[in-house]
């Protein structure tokens, strides 16, 4: 008997899939997306009820006719690789946005490009503060949360102040002050965990289980960042912040950072004092953990929040955001700060 997309897989109000798991094919039959594992058909899903597919599969297979159907439909495909994306299919008119590129590569060398980072790192750390002071409301500990919250609060104002002629000039000034309020906020992170699981701050290397479910709910939202760039019309490899290196996603890394508090670090805090246990095999979860993390986001995804005067769910925020990106970068509007309520 055939499962149900949403039985079968991690996916929500059938726009997002993620594959995980040994042995799958995914082929076309018509318009539906046909999904095998160990050659026997598990579901079949209409195109048009799909905008991302996320395979963190280390063994799927794809024929040429389902990654055509999929891009003619819209549909993009991220592969990932060690953990993270690595390749992203999509269709070649999502790349045609020739004017928002040029406003891209322009704005690297003035102070467009320095004005868009000190926004996004300035929400980034005033959602650092959000998160902090959402989980100490009743900790007998309020003092030192406060002071930290107080910190924060100063290097939002620090990031803001900063002045230059462009991102290289002060690259390095913005680098120290989010390094600063990072060390603050995951210090104030362990201390409002419940249970210790040998987690003493955040380390991409890290190979203990809440590192590895970090690594693995950041690399959630890298794909859905990548896919908002895209159709945004943005260079996902030209960042400005992180620096361009071959193969790296520079942009996608710059503008995910206002989003990971409450789509990832704010789900696995709930996870983790809700004394749902996360396991992992060196850096890797276990199959159960990944499970348990990819549905809590993707139920978050679709939460609706205020942003901008209108009632939103959370991926359709983080495609605004990034819209409103290209709006900075080409002096048609504002990049909307998104902060989150605690």
């Amino acid at each position: 008997m055939k499962r149900t997309i949403t039985e079968a897989f991690k996916v929500v109000d059938n726009q997002c899939l993620i594959i995980d798991g040994y042995g799958y094919f995914l082929g076309k039959n018509s318009n539906r997306i046909v999904v095998k594992q160990n050659e026997k058909t598990v579901s079949q899903i209409p195109f048009d009820d799909i905008n991302c597919i996320i395979l963190s599969s280390r063994s799927a297979f794809l024929s040429t006719a389902f990654i055509n159907e999929a891009c003619r439909h819209g549909v993009g495909i991220v592969i990932w690789g060690n953990g993270s994306p690595n390749i992203l299919v999509a269709s070649s008119r999502l790349s045609a946005f020739v004017e928002a590129k040029r406003a891209q590569f322009d704005a690297y060398k003035n102070v467009k490009g320095l004005n868009l980072v000190k926004k996004v790192i300035a929400s980034k750390i005033a959602n650092q503060t959000a998160l902090i002071r959402y989980y100490s409301k009743n900790t007998n500990k309020r003092a030192y949360f406060e002071k930290a919250s107080r910190s924060l609060n100063l290097n939002v104002q620090n990031v803001k102040n900063i002045d230059g002629d462009n991102i290289s000039a002060v690259r390095n000034s913005i680098l120290m002050l989010e390094a600063i309020s990072s060390k603050i906020y995951w210090k104030c992170f362990i201390e409002l965990m419940h249970y210790d699981l040998n987690f003493s701050g955040r380390d991409t290397e890290g190979v203990d289980a809440v590192n590895a479910a970090l690594s693995y709910g950041y690399a959630i939202l890298y794909s859905l960042t990548w896919m908002a760039i895209l159709n945004a019309g943005l260079e996902p490899f030209a960042g400005f912040l992180h620096t361009d290196r071959p193969g790296k996603p520079s942009l996608v890394f710059d503008l995910s950072e206002p989003f990971k508090q409450r789509l990832v670090d704010r789900p696995i805090m709930s996870l983790i004092n809700n004394r749902q246990l996360i396991r992992s095999v060196g850096a890797l979860l276990d199959t159960r953990s990944k499970k348990l993390i990819s549905t809590k986001i993707m139920n978050e995804l679709y939460k609706k929040e205020n942003y901008c005067g209108r009632k939103l769910s959370l991926i359709s925020i983080i495609q605004s955001n990034i819209y409103s990106t290209v709006s900075e970068l080409k002096d048609t509007g504002q990049y909307n700060e998104y902060k989150f309520k605690w």
